[in-house]
């Protein structure tokens, strides 16, 4: 059980090898909040938390850099927010690094993917049409910042889940419309901006495509 204010864990990630996982809270503002998983049938711990600043409010999507220590938030604000987060080596607790605001009518990043190699993340949007926002991650103790984004077409509404192919550069967005539609986007190379390929629209009921795996 968390901690008083810590409620409403909408979104996670795991760093297995290190035995934690981070949930943001749908909080105002947000907080990210680290479980020692629990070796065998042990139960998870709480270990620590971290409380964003203010305007740093509700976490809805999150992704993980376990190899360089850090994680990135998406708020359900106007616009969006991402806030890159330390997590603490060991037992201590995760912190905050910093953040970067998205521009105006990119609201509501609750889609991420991430390419650790190229060092950067990329946000969908809960909009119609949605945005692709490519985020630099930042070196070390860097606070992240905006590259760029695509906006998708008329009806690609909503990216509520995401997948990435990173050895060839690609994301696919499921939007929560009916029936749902899944598009493809090309990431960019380097600090190109991403761009809209193609997508498919799925048949009757097969409507609101909230999550999403990929088998690469």
């Amino acid at each position: 059980t968390l901690e008083a204010g810590e409620n409403f864990p909408r979104c996670a990630v795991i760093d297995s090898a290190a035995g934690y996982a981070y949930f943001g809270t749908e909080t105002s503002p947000g907080r990210v909040v680290k479980i020692a998983l629990g070796a065998g049938d042990a139960a998870p711990v709480r270990i620590g938390a971290v409380i964003l600043n203010s305007g740093e409010n509700l976490l809805y999507s999150a992704v993980i850099d376990a190899n360089n220590s850090y994680a990135y938030f998406g708020t359900l604000t106007i616009p969006g927010r991402i806030i890159k987060v330390a997590l603490g080596g060991g037992i201590n607790p995760p912190s905050r690094v910093g953040a970067v605001t998205l521009d105006t009518g990119e609201n509501y990043p609750v889609s991420g993917i991430i390419d650790t190699a190229s060092g950067y993340a990329y946000f969908g949007t809960f909009t119609s049409p949605g945005y692709v926002v490519k985020i630099d991650m930042g070196i070390g103790n860097a606070a992240p910042s905006r590259v760029g984004s695509v906006a998708l077409d008329t009806g690609e509404n909503a990216l509520w889940s995401a997948v990435i192919n990173p050895s060839q550069g690609l994301g696919y967005f499921g939007t929560a419309t009916a029936p749902g539609r899944v598009i493809q986007v090309d990431l960019g190379s380097g600090s190109a901006n991403p761009t809209r390929l193609g997508a498919v629209t799925l048949n009757s009921g097969e409507s609101n495509l909230y999550s999403a795996v990929a088998d690469l």
